[in-house]
């Protein structure tokens, strides 16, 4: 089976770390491809860049200050158009699997063009496909241009004879329930949880990594990861009221992403690394913690979160979003009911002063594997994948 993965911005983000890691998953039992807007020279897949052609860049750099920009960008998604087209023909694949797109900037009926190729699987790692943006909350709301081209790109997709089908997964039923009483309303969703690759799971001496950090022995460790550490929807202004409170006197905390004025902390309290992209400085990192910290006010199954767990590290987070299908009350973490700083850190000081942590690392990857290992992953998206070959 041919499958053609689509996403916008290769190695950037946790979307495409997830779509990366669900190739990884398939490529024994499929044949796969990528499209991206840029070379991802670590791919082992064929890749294939998804950018305007010759001709229009020409056109752009000649023309495009003279255009009205609602005419300009509506050429561009033409163009785009026609570059998928020419790919698509040129790979033939059985199924078209997109992820994220609006990163790029490219227009959302790229999904409608490649319905005319093969049936369509999207996997939403946000709900930008029928919101627009982000999220419902705590999310910018969507321009403009942005909603009239949803609207048009849904009811179009409503009214034509497509002959191949659209679909849905979501890495969490939370983000089933979203897309269910949207646009996605009529259409198949199914629940698939995104992969952890097998690294992940592998023990390592805890003493060990907080040794190879630099971190102290006698105060437990608590890890934040973000890309962002200063977005609100990552948290940031959460995270910033913790670090301010007494809890830097009772743990370590190691901060992993970018953020502004973290590295002059004290690091005996608050160690910032900075941008982590190296996965085993990532599992090194997630086996010195004790507890993982991921304040955000919503999400859909963060990818942070399950490779924590998969290192036997627990976690805690706000009930919020798809967090609950991952964060199992003393046995992989625990959930703060009342989203504000103030509850978490209530509820953290509770877990450091109890040593509650020490209890959970086997039943918190144990979870882990039940609901994240990639063999099982990898098949439930060929099952996927072959439903909607068959129905065409």
């Amino acid at each position: 089976m041919k499958i053609c993965l689509i996403i916008d911005l290769p190695g950037i983000g946790g979307a495409s770390i997830a779509a990366n890691r669900t190739l990884d998953a398939v490529e024994q039992i499929a044949e796969p491809s990528m499209i991206a807007s840029d070379f991802d020279q670590s791919a082992k897949t064929p890749s294939f860049c998804l950018q305007p052609g010759k001709k229009f860049k020409t056109f752009e750099l000649f023309a495009s200050r003279m255009l009205p920009v609602s005419l300009y960008l509506k050429l561009r998604d033409l163009e785009l158009k026609r570059q998928l087209s020419k790919i698509l023909n040129r790979i033939k694949p059985d199924i078209v699997n997109f992820h994220n797109i609006h990163s790029a900037g490219w227009p959302i009926d790229l999904v409608a063009n490649a319905l005319k190729y093969a049936p369509v699987v999207w996997t939403l790692h946000d709900c930008w496909s029928f919101l627009g943006t982000y999220y419902p909350t705590h999310a910018p709301l969507p321009d403009e241009r942005t909603l009239g081209k949803l609207k048009a790109t849904w009811a179009s997709l409503r009214k034509g004879k497509s002959p191949h089908s659209l679909s849905a997964l979501t890495p969490s039923a939370w983000m089933q329930n979203q897309a269910s009483s949207s646009f996605w309303e009529g259409n198949l969703v199914k629940t698939i949880h995104n992969p952890i690759p097998e690294s992940f799971f592998k023990d390592r001496d805890r003493k060990a990594c907080k040794k190879a950090l630099g971190l102290s022995q006698e105060k437990p460790v608590i890890l934040c990861v973000a890309g962002n550490l200063d977005e609100e929807r990552k948290g940031g202004t959460t995270l910033k009221k913790i670090l301010s409170s007494s809890l830097p006197d009772l743990a370590q905390f190691v901060l992993i992403g970018n953020g502004k004025g973290y590295e002059n902390s004290d690091r005996t309290r608050i160690n910032c690394l900075g941008f982590v992209r190296d996965e085993t400085t990532m599992q090194i990192a997630y086996h010195a913690a004790d507890l993982l910290l991921h304040p955000a006010p919503i999400d859909n199954l963060p990818n942070t979160v399950s490779e924590s767990m998969s290192c036997g590290t627990p976690v805690v987070a706000f009930d919020t979003g798809g967090l609950p299908e991952m964060v199992i009350p003393e046995k992989s973490g625990w959930l703060v009911q009342e989203i504000n700083s103030e509850s978490i850190v209530r509820e953290l000081g509770s877990i450091i002063k109890s040593r509650a942590y020490e209890n959970l690392p086997e039943s918190t990857r144990q979870t882990a594997f039940e609901l994240f290992h990639h063999k099982e992953i990898a098949q439930s998206y060929k099952n996927h994948f072959q439903l909607v070959k068959n129905q065409g």
